[in-house]
């Protein structure tokens, strides 16, 4: 599992870090995202729980969706028949749920209501 934190949360907290970060991060829609620094060992208190937790620090204009987070939702990923990348979900209600998330043509996640407006015709529920 990858903790990522944003660089400006990091810097607010004052955390110590070990390195800078050297190789980026690649997504599932094919983004990169530049590590600033990678920090080993922080000791953070997270709901009165005292842990020494890592993480990767970088500036995340895009989410990052990991292992975890697919299978605790049973999210199944999936391509149209136009090649554009599909999330499946089933939400609280049993109701199976598809979401656009990467357009094939220009290979980016969507970061503005447009843009994410242009992918919701590929949005359907079964």
């Amino acid at each position: 599992m990858i903790n990522i934190m944003p660089e400006t949360e990091a810097c607010r907290l004052q955390l110590p870090w070990q390195e800078k970060g050297i190789m980026p991060i690649l997504g599932i829609g094919g983004h990169k995202t530049k590590v600033a620094r990678i920090m080993a060992g922080a000791e953070l208190t997270v709901g009165g729980v005292v842990r020494e937790l890592s993480f990767i620090v970088a500036d995340i204009p895009k989410a990052v969706l990991g292992r975890q987070f697919l299978y605790a939702f049973q999210v199944g990923l999936e391509y149209s028949a136009q090649g554009d990348k599909l999330m499946r979900i089933t939400n609280g209600d049993g109701r199976r749920v598809v979401i656009g998330i990467c357009n094939k043509e220009s290979g980016a996640w969507p970061e503005t209501p447009n843009e994410l407006e242009k992918l919701a015709g590929l949005a359907q529920d079964f």
